[in-house]
């Protein structure tokens, strides 16, 4: 228990003799002793000084000990202080019964008995030491309790009623003091929703369990979230008498950990985004390292073709305009196939880096189409095909961009050239069908297996289908044009046939 300062006892006696053998007698290091000699004195004293224990003598003139009593009980700051009536004649039960009524605790007797005295002294300035030290307990946790923002209860189980809520239980739960106390319950205050929640808690308290829960409150239109703990008092016997709790706002941290955890998803989101993206630029590094590989190993073979070539030009400086026409026509075609090689190479380096930005104007689709048709000419001829080309619309204006147009339709046309069979025949044809413009390369060779469809524009696929005069194929011409068919926001379709061949329509 904790020690307070020294006792201080009041001795009242209107005959100082009497008062002096009184501290004489009950003198010790930890009390200390004022006096007065009647009832208006000892009243002043009260007043002006913190008084533990008052040993008032019954009979004086003027005022009687009853008076006096009388007057300290009713007063806020006396009322606590016990009294010890002094009589020597008044020892009839009618005159105790009316001291005890005036706030008496005890009486002592005249002539004195020392050791009664002392010790029901001694027992009544250790009860008041209690009571100051309980005093200031409760005032130290009224304190504490009103100047913290959580909201501590105390709620009686026995008699169904809160013995003490904190006065801020309004700013956090919207309610006062005075509110709580005529309901028994904080029920009211919690958001509809969690009432389930806070329902359960309240069966809890019934059988002594404790709970920690985290519900809603609505303050002035404001959502907040309340967390609450309360745990089960017993008294000596082991009877459930009590439940203690407390309630705080975490609203600030749930809203903390909303943000915390959404950050967590989209951080996993953006770790998701960052290894999609690293295969893709491990793929792209691997298909640039083996197309690389297939453009060195495919100019090589075309760079020493042209180095024979050469060579053996320059061994027959003497061959007939045929054979050096041969030489030539050799030479071209290295030429043009390192050409498409390397123009190949750019489109896809273009598209792998995202630069594909169509550079737009009104095109003759008809007029472009036709032309690139005539240009491949002598190529079909040397292998004994026929290209026809069919329009069918009087006017094929459109916004396209004219460079990916035009190798949109190189590589569909060389395509079919490349597949068709010897003396066979490719029709291109420009058409309207609804508000569109098409055009369609149609050949006449081996067609396309179920297994080739899937992989159609995949880069460096190598499908069913076999140039049909040994023609290089680097698998990239139908991948790029997919890639600039979707730039121009067209559409590409393939229809084919295994064994009848394969058509190729774009449509703007």
């Amino acid at each position: 228990m904790e020690k307070l300062s020294k006792a201080t006892i009041l001795v009242v006696d209107d005959k100082p003799a009497n008062i002096l053998v009184l501290e004489n007698l009950l003198a010790a290091k930890d009390r200390t002793f004022v006096n007065a000699t009647n009832g208006k004195d000892a009243l002043k004293v009260t007043l002006n000084k913190d008084i533990d224990l008052i040993i008032l003598d019954v009979q004086m003139p003027d005022m009687d000990g009853f008076e006096v009593a009388q007057i300290l009980k009713s007063n806020k700051r006396t009322k606590d202080i016990p009294i010890i009536f002094a009589s020597a004649e008044k020892k009839e039960h009618k005159f105790m019964m009316k001291g005890y009524e005036e706030g008496a605790i005890d009486y002592l007797f005249k002539p004195l008995n020392p050791e009664i005295a002392k010790a029901k002294v001694a027992v009544f300035l250790k009860l008041q030491n209690a009571y100051k030290v309980l005093a200031e307990s409760e005032n130290k946790f009224k304190l504490i309790t009103e100047t913290i923002n959580d909201v501590f209860y105390l709620y009686n189980i026995v008699e169904k009623k809160y013995e003490y809520i904190s006065p801020n239980c309004n700013m956090l739960l919207g309610l006062d003091q005075q509110t709580i106390y005529e309901l028994n319950t904080m029920k009211s205050a919690v958001y509809e929703p969690d009432l389930p929640l806070a329902n359960a808690a309240t069966a809890k308290i019934e059988q002594g369990i404790p709970y920690d829960i985290e519900f809603r409150v609505i303050v002035n239109g404001e959502i907040k979230w309340i967390a609450e703990k309360s745990s089960p008092i017993y008294d000596e016997k082991g009877n459930l008498v009590r439940n203690s709790g407390i309630c705080r706002d975490v609203s600030s941290l749930k809203k903390a950990n909303e943000q915390i955890g959404q950050l967590n998803i989209d951080l996993q989101s953006n770790i998701v985004q960052i290894e999609k993206k690293n295969e893709a630029l491990n793929y792209l590094n691997l298909e640039k390292d083996r197309f690389m590989g297939m453009v060195s190993h495919d100019l090589k073979n075309h760079i020493s073709a042209m180095l024979l070539t050469i060579r053996l030009m320059e061994k027959n400086t003497e061959s007939s305009d045929e054979s050096q026409s041969k030489y030539i026509n050799r030479l071209r075609r290295s030429v043009v196939s390192m050409q498409r090689l390397l123009g190949d190479y750019l489109t896809v380096n273009r598209i792998q880096q995202g630069i594909v930005n169509p550079d737009y104007s009104i095109v003759d689709l008809a007029k472009q189409i036709g032309d690139m048709v005539e240009g491949y000419n002598d190529i079909a001829t040397n292998k004994n095909l026929t290209l026809k080309f069919l329009n069918d619309c009087k006017d094929a204006f459109l916004e396209t961009d004219p460079s990916y147009l035009g190798i949109i339709a190189d590589n569909l046309i060389s395509n079919a050239i490349k597949y068709s069979p010897i003396g066979g025949e490719i029709d291109i044809l420009v058409s309207k069908s609804a508000d569109k413009f098409c055009f369609e390369v149609k050949d006449q060779g081996a067609g396309l297996s179920a297994s080739d469809i899937p992989k159609l524009y995949g880069r460096f696929q190598k499908l069913t289908p076999k140039p049909t005069a040994g023609e290089p194929s680097n698998g990239l011409g139908l991948s790029i044009v997919k890639d600039l068919v979707d730039a121009l926001d067209a559409t590409i379709e393939c229809r084919s046939t295994e064994g009848k061949g394969t058509s190729f329509i774009v449509s703007f």
